[in-house]
């Protein structure tokens, strides 16, 4: 009998798709299904600011389901396209892919930049009251969030 039959390779899921510019580690779970059996399975990063690739065996969960997770370094550049191929080879040699592509910040280097800061009131009566504060952030990569501490006045100590 001549098995002329790639794996059929399917990529399920992959976590996260968007990869922190520091870098990051990626979770890819992928079917492998073969009318015979799976010889070696495995799952390729393409780096194209690094200028290299990760590549990392897929573990057999069970039932034609496989995982891996993958070490992405901290990006060098710019934003990146991060290009992740799944092979798998049966034993006579046939091989089945499949591809997904998901993408890199760019590396955050430089903090965010506040200005146009507000207070509505300026000076509260003496048992308090709400303070409106508003502030224009600018960061290069963008920001998730942002938080504020307030702290009382220092008081001089009585002499």
């Amino acid at each position: 009998y001549l098995d002329c039959t790639p794996p059929t390779v399917t990529i399920v899921d992959v976590q996260p798709t968007q990869v922190p510019g520091a870098g990051g580690t990626v979770d890819v779970l992928v079917q492998i299904q073969d009318n015979l059996n799976v010889d070696t399975a495995q799952v390729t990063v393409q780096l194209p600011n690094q200028g290299g690739s990760v590549t990392v065996p897929l573990t057999l969960l069970g039932e034609a389901t496989y995982e891996a997770s993958i070490p992405i370094p901290a990006n060098t550049g710019a934003a990146q396209p991060l290009y992740l191929v799944a092979r798998a080879t049966d034993q006579t040699g046939n091989e089945g892919s499949a591809a997904f592509v998901l993408s890199q910040l760019e590396q955050d280097t430089l903090p965010p930049v506040l200005s146009q800061c507000s207070a509505d009131p300026m000076l509260l009566p003496h048992p308090g009251g709400t303070v409106t504060l508003a502030v224009r952030i600018v960061d290069n990569v963008g920001g998730s969030s942002a938080w504020v501490r307030v702290q009382p006045p220092i008081r001089a100590a009585p002499q």
